[in-house]
C-alpha cells in the first residue's frame, strides 16, 4: 500500500556543544546527497524541532530564498559557529542595561531579524519557558497569532538565559531558555506531526549527545534518556514510525568557544569514528529517505 513519508529532524538543546549534533548532521547531509543526488537533503525534512540554543541553527536550516535555494547548510552553520560562537555563547554577567543591545541579540537580529514566522514554509516546533505561566511554551506554524513575530525574536525567547540577560517579552509574557525543563523534543515533535499526518510513515531523526561526567547523571541527561526510552516504546507499537537516535558520549571531549578551533580536528575525528560505528543505522535511514524521493 502506498503511503507518504514524513521526516522529523529533532535536535537536543546543547549550548555550544551543539556543534556535535551539527557535525553529525553535516555527515548525514553528505550521505543523503550521495544517496539521493537529485534532492536537497534539508528539503527532505517536514518538521524541524529543537530546544534551547539548538533553535538557532535548526531554525536557520529551514530557510530558503525566493528561488527556494537553501540559505544555510550544516557546513555554513559550522562556519557560523567558528566566527560567531564566542559572541553568542559569551556569559557577560555584567550586561544588565535595557538600553544597550548585547552582541548576542545583535547577531540574531542581523541574520534573522527581517524574517517573519509567516515567511517560513516548513513546519517547525520550538520551545521557550513562559515565566508568567510557569510552563513550557511552543512556537509552531500552527500558532497564527505570532505570524508577524520575527524569527530573531523567537530565537531569543527560546535561548536567552534569564540569569544573564533580561527575559524576552512576547504578547505580554516573559520568555527564556527552556532547557531546565525540556532538552530532547523528539516525542513532542512526533506527536505534533502525527496529528497533522496520522496515516503517513514518519522517519524521526533525533540528534543529541551524552555528557556523563564522573558518572553523574544530571537532570539534562535523565530527561534525554526518558524521552529516548519513550520513543523506543512508541516505535514498537507504531508500524508507521522509524526512530533513529544519534547520541555519542562526549564526556572526554573539550568543547568550548575559547578552544574550539584548536580542538576541532580532534572533534572531527571523534564524530567520524562515532558515525562509522553507527553505519547500520545510517544505512537504514538512507534506505527510507530514498523511498521518499522515489
Amino acid at each position: 500500500m502506498f503511503c507518504n513519508y514524513r521526516v522529523i529532524l529533532s535536535i537536543d538543546g546543547c549550548g555550544f556543544k551543539g556543534v556535535i549534533p551539527l557535525k553529525i548532521l553535516d555527515y548525514l547531509y553528505k550521505e543523503i546527497s550521495i544517496c539521493v543526488p537529485t534532492a536537497d537533503p534539508v528539503s527532505t525534512v517536514d518538521l524541524f524541532t529543537s530546544s534551547s540554543i539548538s533553535t538557532i541553527f535548526t531554525g536557520a536550516l529551514m530557510l530558503t530564498d525566493k528561488q527556494n535555494n537553501r540559505l544555510y547548510t550544516p557546513k555554513l552553520l559550522l562556519d557560523f559557529y567558528r566566527k560567531k560562537g564566542k559572541t553568542i555563547f559569551s556569559k557577560n554577567e555584567k550586561f544588565d542595561s535595557e538600553n544597550d543591545v548585547h552582541p548576542y541579540h545583535f547577531v540574531l537580529e542581523h541574520f534573522f531579524g527581517n524574517i517573519k514566522l509567516k515567511d517560513i514554509k516548513k513546519h517547525f516546533l520550538f520551545f521557550s519557558y513562559n515565566i508568567n505561566n510557569d510552563s513550557i511554551y511552543s512556537f509552531s506554524k500552527q500558532n497564527y497569532r505570532l505570524y508577524e513575530l520575527s524569527l530573531a525574536k523567537m530565537m531569543q525567547a527560546c535561548t536567552v538565559n534569564d540569569l544573564i540577560y533580561p527575559p524576552v517579552s512576547i504578547s505580554g509574557h516573559e520568555h527564556c531558555d527552556v532547557s531546565s525543563f525540556l532538552v530532547n523534543p523528539s516525542c513532542l515533535g512526533y506527536n505534533y506531526l502525527k496529528v497533522l499526518y496520522p496515516n503517513d510513515f514518519i522517519i524521526l531523526l533525533s540528534i543529541g549527545f551524552k555528557n556523563n561526567l564522573n558518572g553523574n547523571k544530571n537532570h539534562f541527561f535523565q530527561q534525554k534518556e526518558e524521552v529516548h526510552n519513550e520513543m523506543c516504546s512508541i516505535e514498537k507499537n507504531d508500524h508507521l514510525l522509524k526512530y533513529f537516535r544519534f547520541q555519542p558520549d562526549i564526556s572526554n571531549l573539550d568543547i568550548n568557544p575559547e578552544t574550539f578551533q584548536e580542538n576541532e580536528k580532534k572533534i572531527d575525528d571523534f564524530v567520524a569514528e562515532y558515525m562509522k560505528s553507527s553505519q547500520n543505522q545510517i544505512e537504514q535511514m538512507l534506505d527510507l529517505v530514498s523511498l521518499k524521493h522515489a
